[in-house]
């Protein structure tokens, strides 16, 4: 099996339940506990119905729903990194949906699943590059713990994802004591990870980690 690169992305199954949604303008729809709703700004266009079996397509399912007022409800959730228009925030899933002669494209799944599988490594810290033959990584975990090691020491804390952003806190880790260069690393690592508010993926897969300043943390798979 090849090495994972760059963000978790696992397609969705036909059981899974579809949260999602797209801006400009703002519209939602959900598939869940056997039920579809789609909303928009126009509540002519809200759809609430028994949420049809879904259809295998290349790299998902579609969900096609009739006798609706406006003619026939098509959604297609597919797996793909999807970044919200507004937030920036990846998601691992692409929605497309088709109603009322309209088409509508947005973001679907969990932003976390995106984070979790193989570990990432530290490859710069805002500018700074790395110490050479130093090691610094990240394991974000489904239970929402982050560990791995800090550079001499290894860690492990807490991390949540909200529509704000990413936050990491109770971080906590071991005391040994290593080269003086090698703790100033540490701190700037600890400091990077405990203010990160934002991540998101370059175009090569990488990920970033954004502080309120705009101070950045790269790591790659």
């Amino acid at each position: 099996t090849p090495a994972q690169r760059g963000p978790a992305i696992v397609p969705p199954l036909a059981s899974s339940a579809v949260h999602g949604r797209g801006q400009e303008p703002s519209w939602r729809l959900d598939i869940d506990g056997g039920r579809l709703t789609f909303s928009t700004l126009d509540p002519a266009q809200a759809v609430t119905a028994t949420a049809p079996q879904a259809a295998a397509i290349r790299g998902g399912w579609a969900y096609s729903l009739d006798g609706q007022p406006r003619g026939v409800l098509r959604a297609e959730v597919t797996a793909g990194l999807c970044s919200d228009s507004m937030s920036g925030m990846p998601y691992p899933w692409t929605l497309r949906v088709r109603y009322d002669g309209r088409d509508w494209t947005g973001c679907a799944g969990e932003p976390a699943a995106t984070l979790w599988g193989s570990e990432w490594v530290v490859e710069d810290i805002d500018g700074g590059g790395m110490i050479d033959n130093s090691r610094a990584t990240l394991n974000f975990a489904p239970d929402g713990s982050v560990y791995g090691r800090s550079s001499c020491n290894t860690y492990r804390g807490r991390y949540s994802i909200t529509g704000a952003g990413l936050g990491v806190s109770q971080l906590a880790g071991t005391l040994m004591a290593c080269a003086p260069s090698l703790m100033q690393q540490e701190q700037r690592f600890n400091a990077a990870l405990t203010q990160a508010q934002r991540f998101a993926f370059d175009a090569n897969g990488a990920l970033l980690l954004f502080s309120a300043d705009q101070r950045r943390l790269l790591a790659r798979r």
